[in-house]
């Protein structure tokens, strides 16, 4: 059963500086680990010349994979610190790498659990976090007279929709939160006295309205 999750909302980078060391942080959204390798590599190889390449991803609308990496930092300074900055605000499919060029000057385990963590953070809030809830497409088939009763329910509804096609029927497929499926499909049949074709076409995820 689909189930809600909290992610970030945008690809985001930002910088900053501690002792000289330079901490470039960038967040993005995975769906598999693979993806989270791909990212992971693709940081590596834009910042070739960095000390370090530290990360924390987690994976899965039910938490399937938590990874972590310190990159060579000392055990526990870095990719643990991040890993607890996306936990710590309720995310998945989510993965921070942090990248490090050192300034000459040590900081110290605790100094670099406060960067790293600072680092991440910072990103995180560049970024933005949004709540996903499952929402189905819902395709109805309908007679042209009807369509502007129905268009103007679901923009009265802010419904995405997401395809429209014109023969002698219009058939429109419309976004819909899952939980709403049945209350919509009532109002469309009242709306058409019963003569519209409402279908279950797929589900995708829709970004709450909080």
């Amino acid at each position: 059963m689909p189930v809600e999750y909290t992610s970030i909302k945008n690809r985001t980078s930002n910088e900053i500086v501690e002792k000289k060391s330079r901490f470039i942080a960038e967040a993005g959204s995975v769906n598999c680990e693979d993806e989270a390798r791909t990212f992971i590599d693709e940081i590596k190889s834009h910042y070739r010349e960095a000390s370090h390449h530290t990360y924390a991803y987690v994976i899965g609308k039910k938490v399937s994979a938590a990874r972590y990496s310190d990159d060579g930092e000392p055990h526990g300074t870095a990719g643990l610190p991040i890993l607890d900055v996306i936990q710590g605000n309720g995310l998945t499919d989510t993965i921070i790498v942090v990248t490090r060029y050192f300034g000459g000057t040590k900081l110290g385990t605790g100094g670099l659990v406060r960067a790293y963590s600072k680092s991440a953070s910072d990103c995180l809030a560049l970024a933005g976090m949004a709540r996903y809830v499952p929402g189905d497409i819902i395709k109805i088939k309908t007679e042209y007279h009807y369509l502007g009763k129905i268009k103007n329910h679901i923009d009265k509804c802010r419904y995405d929709v997401i395809n429209e096609e014109y023969a002698s029927h219009v058939i429109i497929s419309t976004l819909i939160p899952g939980t709403e499926s049945d209350s919509f499909k009532t109002i469309i049949t009242d709306l058409t006295n019963a003569t519209a074709e409402i279908e279950k076409a797929g589900e995708r995820y829709i970004e709450a309205e909080e």
